[in-house]
């Protein structure tokens, strides 16, 4: 295996650890959301280009070769699924009876 393939994945596999180590502490400690917000921001930067290399590489290269318009539509979608998802999300927390979330809360 050549060396760069392995640094790569030994910094794809940091990057990995770290942004779960931000939604553990998001869920599990009371470190400002605005703070775990910007250190995910960050972090999640080389995460982003590396999934368009991924997408736009060349199979022999380990990418999927689907282009800059097949990358771009496959992101899309990703985009338009997650707002659905967080729409609907959202609506259902707003249609709850109040003292349903606070009930939740205190259990």
């Amino acid at each position: 295996m050549p060396t760069s393939m392995v640094v790569d994945i030994c910094r794809h596999t940091l990057l990995e650890v770290l942004i779960g180590l931000v939604v553990l502490a998001y869920f599990f400690t009371r470190i400002s959301h605005v703070v775990l917000f910007w250190i995910a921001f960050v972090l999640t930067r080389p995460f982003g280009a590396t999934f368009g290399d991924v997408l736009t590489k060349p199979l022999d290269r380990g990418g999927l070769n689907l282009g800059t318009i097949g990358s771009s539509a496959v992101l899309a979608a990703i985009l338009v699924v997650l707002i659905i998802y967080t729409t609907m999300k959202h609506n259902q927390v707003a249609t709850e009876p109040e003292g349903v979330n606070e009930e939740l809360q205190a259990g």
